[in-house]
């Protein structure tokens, strides 16, 4: 156990280390900063004495640690000596370490840090010092990542191997790090994958249904926009307000609530299931929409099983007779995205489908089949010229009726007023001049 005392304005740690009485001086600073250095020396004599590293936190203390007191602690030898300070943690322990203390984090971005920290732990293994990986292995396993994965999921394993090796940087435990170099690591949209699902092929997919369970599900998904399977989990029969009509969704993804008009198909495909959960559980109060479909996704821990929702779906798509699309559940919030997109002002639209108009632009909405049968036409306005063009020449022709009208009637009025004037008129008697014969 070691101790603190002062001699003058200096603070020293006393310890017993193999029978021997030991001093390390750390300076003038404050007595609670003395108790911490003290604390942090206690860690570093337990790891030595049972011949393990030591922990992050105290990694982070001994690369941060002053020279002259560090270079005391490396002539007793419980520290390497400066240059070579940064090898006392494994890469296994720095991840363990980083991520148990990352609570501020939602579970599932918790499981994707441990999903690419086995990978980086089988890859580069586990007990390989921190500082021996060089931006050239950070090469080489993106290579090997890319060899079997799509393009996305390497951005994202090699984003987040990134973020970790920073924080090591930020933390003094390497000088570089070695992913520092990779950019365009944003997950980018696949248009190939990007299908619109007519709602006319939604509704034979429902028909085609097993329970009314499953038919509210696509019913959710297709005309509410809802995320499978994380935003079903949450939802309950108090978030459906049938007087309004609107749900009110929870997302865990961005942590907010939105409400969402319920489309016809959609509400009558609640109501079905209502009275089908009422027939199935007599006795009891069922809360949530999806109480057999939640039991199979849904975890403690705030995470989600593999129920392998989409194989049971692509069976129903073979009995309706619906080539299957890809991405099942993400294409039926896309095709929401798109009809929205189509009928109201984008501010409504990307409220009710949770998500901004940047992310609407760049990920959901696309041109269909129906806007190419449409053409453009329309957009130009070139129905409404036609119609425009053709009302005044109309308007045009009969202007001009109405005109010739008028002058045969000022001609006819010009020849009457002659002929009287004529017939009034009389020659003038003969005078000094002799009359014209």
């Amino acid at each position: 156990m070691a101790s603190i005392h002062k001699r003058g304005k200096s603070w020293y740690v006393q310890f017993y280390w193999k029978g021997d009485r030991l001093t390390v001086g750390l300076g003038r600073l404050p007595k609670r900063a003395a108790e911490q250095c003290r604390v942090y020396i206690e860690r570093l004599l337990e790891c030595r004495r049972v011949g393990v590293s030591v922990d992050a936190e105290t990694a982070r203390w001994l690369a941060e640690l002053d020279d002259k007191v560090y270079s005391k602690l490396a002539e007793l030898g419980f520290v390497p000596p400066r240059e070579d300070r940064r090898a006392v943690i494994t890469l296994r322990q720095w991840l363990a370490d980083y991520i148990a203390g990352r609570k501020d984090v939602k579970p599932e971005t918790r499981r994707h840090y441990q999903d690419v920290s086995e990978r980086l732990l089988r890859y580069f293994g586990a007990d390989t010092p921190i500082t021996e990986i060089t931006a050239a292995d950070a090469d080489r396993f993106a290579a090997h990542l890319r060899a079997s994965l799509a393009l996305n999921t390497v951005n994202r394993i090699l984003g987040r191997s990134r973020q970790f090796f920073e924080a090591a940087r930020r933390a003094k435990i390497i000088a570089d790090n070695p992913f520092s170099h990779m950019r365009g690591l944003s997950v980018r949209p696949n248009h190939e994958r990007i299908v619109y699902v007519p709602v006319a092929d939604v509704l034979r997919v429902m028909d085609a249904c097993p329970n009314p369970e499953w038919r509210a599900l696509f019913a959710l998904a297709r005309f509410a926009g809802l995320r499978i399977p994380s935003e079903i989990v949450s939802l309950a029969w108090e978030h459906v307000v049938w007087d309004r009509g609107v749900l009110v969704i929870y997302a865990p993804k961005t942590d907010r609530r939105r409400v969402v008009p319920m489309a016809t198909p959609l509400r009558t495909a609640l109501e079905e299931l209502w009275d089908w959960l009422g027939a199935q559980y007599p006795d009891q109060h069922v809360r949530w929409v999806l109480p057999r479909l939640r039991e199979l996704v849904a975890r403690p821990d705030g995470l989600f099983r593999n129920a392998n929702l989409r194989t049971r779906a692509y069976k129903i798509l073979d009995r309706a007779g619906i080539k299957p699309w890809p991405k099942l559940f993400q294409n039926l919030r896309t095709s929401c995205a798109i009809d929205l997109a189509r009928a109201r002002p984008q501010h409504l639209a990307t409220e009710w489908m949770g998500h901004t108009a940047d992310v609407a632009r760049e990920f959901y909405l696309r041109a269909t089949d129906d806007d190419y049968a449409k053409g453009v036409d329309d957009a130009f306005g070139i129905e409404q010229q036609r119609a425009a063009i053709r009302a005044a020449i109309s308007d045009d022709q009969a202007l001009s009726g109405v005109c010739s009208d008028f002058r045969k009637s000022l001609r006819r009025n010009e020849n009457a007023g002659c002929a009287e004037s004529c017939a009034t008129r009389r020659v003038p008697p003969p005078g000094l001049e002799p009359g014209t014969h």
